[in-house]
């Protein structure tokens, strides 16, 4: 399980987040390019499934098989957007209403060594702390950036957003002009067993801020 962490709201209007463990396959219809890949290939693509229609369900009361374009991003139900994420153990899924949010993105990742921290550290630029864990929120919240604004933006890299800590990123260069240089984000992160999962969620702009911050986190076994 994700343990709660005390920098991230426990409850989000019209936002639900699904974890699921890798496990076996379940015979669901998979895309040809998901089919002909390699075992734990197609195991993870089922897990991130399942994880998005526990997502849809919690939110909509469907659990609606979510496909893929031909792009590879998730196809959602009409009026949800979403996002999904795995490791090698684990499978997550974040599922918004759209009229709700204009963006999200999710990802998880297993706590980097200290040999994997170094490698990375060039590529994610300045990002306070140098250590395992800082870098791997760094690397994972960059991620779930990416998820939710290339929708919008086409491919941006990781030097276009830099980490301020504790959890949070900066645009270092406008990618439109809805998301100019200076624009701040601020990231959800949840850290724990060896893992790291964060998400980025950001509201229309025709909708207020709910004045009771309500989230779902939905754990499920393999």
């Amino acid at each position: 399980m994700v343990g709660p962490d005390p920098r991230t709201p426990r409850r989000v209007t019209g936002l639900t987040l699904a974890l699921r463990q890798v496990g076996g396959e379940t015979g669901m219809p998979l895309p040809a390019a998901i089919a002909a890949a390699r075992p734990p290939r197609r195991v993870e693509y089922v897990a991130g499934r399942m994880a998005a229609q526990v997502a849809l369900h919690r939110l909509t009361g469907q659990a609606a098989l979510v496909g893929m374009g031909p792009d590879r991003l998730p196809v959602w139900p009409e009026g949800i957007i979403g996002s999904i994420s795995h490791n090698r153990q684990n499978a997550v899924a974040l599922a918004a209403c759209a009229r709700r949010y204009h963006a999200v993105g999710v990802d998880i990742e297993t706590l980097m060594d200290a040999v994997t921290a170094r490698e990375v550290l060039p590529v994610l630029g300045p990002v306070g702390a140098e250590d395992p864990l800082n870098l791997t929120l760094a690397f994972s919240a960059k991620e779930s950036l990416f998820k939710a604004l290339y929708p919008h933006v086409g491919f941006f890299g990781f030097e276009d957003a830099r980490f301020d800590p504790p959890c949070a990123l900066v645009l270092t260069r406008d990618l439109s002009p809805d998301w100019p240089a200076g624009r701040r984000f601020t990231v959800n992160c949840r850290i724990g067993h060896g893992r790291v999962l964060t998400w980025v969620a950001l509201q229309a702009r025709n909708v207020a801020p709910p004045s009771t911050y309500r989230s779902a986190m939905v754990i499920c076994p393999a």
